[in-house]
């Protein structure tokens, strides 16, 4: 009988225990996700005056453009240097690019 009531004070402490360290993980995790809520509206908020982007986007029309505008020879000579550069400086530029725009880099370069 004592052994009884003891395994049953013991039983109901550990769940009690173990209610109480999942009741506290989830309220950790709920703090945790708003405030990388917060954190994300603030780097939104503060990226409203960066002209990084529109640079890079201009850049990138240019290059894209010089076909259309009778510059075929300079855009073939740019893609014989971009070709003949390290698969790293091409991840590095990627990187650049999507950080820019805010895109993971895992999602990009996942094969």
């Amino acid at each position: 009988m004592i052994f009884n009531l003891l395994g049953k004070t013991i039983l109901e402490n550990s769940i009690g225990a173990l209610k109480h360290h999942l009741k506290k993980k989830e309220v950790a995790r709920n703090t945790e996700i708003e405030c990388q809520k917060e954190i994300q509206i603030e780097r939104i908020k503060q990226s409203g005056g960066s002209f990084k982007d529109e640079i890079i986007l201009i850049w990138f029309l240019v290059i894209l453009s010089l076909p259309l505008i009778g510059e075929t020879e300079r855009f073939m000579n740019w893609a014989k240097v971009l070709s003949a550069m390290p698969s790293e400086i091409f991840y590095i530029f990627g990187a650049i690019v999507a950080a820019s725009f805010g895109i993971k880099i895992s999602n990009i370069f996942k094969k």
